[in-house]
């Protein structure tokens, strides 16, 4: 299996974005499916995204829920040392206890910040690539 298919996956759907209002992307939606979700792009759709890009890449991904930490059980743990292009990294949002967090996949670290470039769903209502802060690093999981 090619490690970083899941990465030209992801990058496949670079630019899907929400719908404001009513309506609901329907891309999104099919995310959304994937972990037993109904269709609404306005609710938190980061571990949708994920869970659908390592399916199709061919990963098993029945553990994995609607919570982000739920990636915590994939693959095998890591650490920001050894972080490595295309492992999948979760953020916690306000205490590392706390179950509200966010799961992307890892691209490279910004030189001038220190910060990590992920690319991942429900980033700016899309999915792109952004910076997050290593002091809100909660997990590092390498997929194989």
């Amino acid at each position: 299996m090619n490690y970083f298919k899941h990465m030209d996956i992801a990058k496949s759907y670079l630019g899907t974005t929400e719908i404001p209002n009513k309506e609901s992307n329907e891309i999104i939606n099919r995310f959304l499916s994937t972990i037993g979700m109904p269709p609404n792009d306005e609710v938190a759709w980061c571990s949708a995204f994920a869970k659908t890009v390592l399916m199709e890449a061919g990963y098993n991904c029945d553990k994995i829920t609607a919570a982000a930490v739920s990636f915590k059980s994939f693959g095998t743990e890591s650490n920001l040392e050894n972080i490595t292009y295309g492992d999948i990294v979760i953020f916690y949002r306000k205490t590392p206890q706390d179950w509200q967090s966010h799961v992307a996949f890892f691209d490279h670290i910004d030189a001038s910040t220190g910060y990590l470039v992920v690319l991942g769903g429900n980033q700016n209502n899309s999915v792109c690539f952004k910076m997050y802060s290593t002091k809100k690093l909660l997990a590092v999981r390498k997929i194989v």
